[in-house]
C-alpha cells in the first residue's frame, strides 16, 4: 500500500514525497530499495523541467535518509540491526539459494557461494537497467518499470522468500493496470501459496534439500510458464497481425499502401 501511495505520488508531481514513502516501504521490506533507480529515471524523463525534478529529487533522497536514520537510531547495534546483514546466509525458496545448497552438497568453499550472490546481483542490475530503459523508451509507465524490477529482483537476487513479499508486486499491478502483469502477479501469488503445503505435508517426509527443491520448483515454475506462454502468444499475435497487413496490399503492386489503403 506504502508502495502504491510512493508511486501515486510521483505521478501527481509530488516528488519529495514519493521518496520519502518510497522509504516507508524499504523500512517494512527491504528489497523495495531496488527501486530508487526507478524513481531517478522518471526524473530524467521530463525534459522540460529536469533540473527542477532532479533537485526535487535529490531532496527527497536526503529527506528519506533523514527517515531511516530516525527509525534506526533508537534500535542500532550496529551493521546487524539492518535485517538483510542479520540475516546474512539464510536462505529459503529461490533459485539462487538452490544453487547455493547445490554448491554446498558438492563441497564447494565459502568463496564460491559468495561469488554465486555477487553474480546474481550483477544480472539482475544490468536487467533491471535494460527494463528500466525499455520503459524509458516507451510509454515511461513508472508503475511498469516497478512491477518489472520487483519481479525480477524477487526471482533472481532474492534469496529469502515469503509468500507476503508479493504483496508489493500485486500494488503495482493494480497500478500498472495491464492484463499482462496483473495476471502474471495473481499466478506467482497463487504458486506462492504452495510453500506452506509443500511445507505442512513433507517437512517430515523429505529431507532439507528436498524439500527446498520442491518449495522453489512449486513457487517459481507456474510463472515462469505463464511468461513464456505470454510471450509465445504475443510473438505469435504480432507475426499473424503483420501477415494479414501485408495481405491488405494489391498482388500487382510493389509500393507500400498510402493513407487510405492502411486504413482498411
Amino acid at each position: 500500500m506504502v508502495l502504491a501511495l510512493a508511486v501515486y505520488a510521483l505521478g501527481s508531481g509530488r516528488i519529495k514525497l514519493s521518496y520519502v514513502l518510497l522509504m516507508s516501504s524499504v523500512l517494512i521490506k527491504f528489497f523495495t530499495f531496488t527501486l530508487f533507480p526507478v524513481f531517478l529515471l522518471a526524473q530524467i524523463r521530463n525534459r522540460n523541467s529536469r533540473g527542477r525534478h532532479i533537485r526535487e529529487a535529490a531532496f527527497g533522497i536526503g529527506l528519506a535518509a533523514l527517515l531511516a536514520v530516525v527509525a534506526y537510531v533508537p534500535f542500532w547495534e550496529g551493521a546487524q540491526t539492518i535485517g538483510p546483514l542479520r540475516r546474512t546466509g539464510l536462505e529459503s525458496t529461490s533459485p539462487i539459494s538452490m544453487v547455493h545448497f547445490f554448491l554446498e552438497a558438492r563441497g564447494a568453499p565459502p568463496g564460491v557461494s559468495q561469488l554465486v550472490s555477487a553474480s546474481a546481483w550483477l544480472l539482475f542490475a544490468v536487467l533491471a537497467f535494460a527494463l528500466m530503459l525499455r520503459e524509458h523508451r516507451g510509454d515511461g509507465r513508472v508503475s511498469a518499470s516497478c512491477f518489472d524490477v520487483l519481479f525480477a529482483c524477487l526471482v533472481i537476487a532474492n534469496s529469502w522468500f515469503w509468500s507476503w513479499y508479493l504483496i508489493s508486486l500485486l500494488a503495482m499491478a493494480s497500478v500498472a493496470g495491464d492484463k499482462y502483469r496483473s495476471r502474471l502477479a495473481v499466478v506467482f501469488s497463487a504458486s506462492a501459496l504452495t510453500k506452506y503445503f509443500v511445507l505442512t505435508f513433507f517437512w517430515y517426509r523429505l529431507g532439507h534439500f528436498q524439500v527446498e527443491a520442491l518449495m522453489t520448483l512449486a513457487v517459481f515454475v507456474p510463472p515462469f510458464l505463464y511468461l513464456s506462454g505470454a510471450r509465445l502468444i504475443a510473438s505469435r499475435s504480432g507475426r499473424k497481425e503483420a501477415n494479414n497487413q501485408q495481405g491488405m496490399l494489391p498482388k500487382d503492386s510493389g509500393r507500400e499502401p498510402d493513407i487510405e489503403t492502411s486504413a482498411l
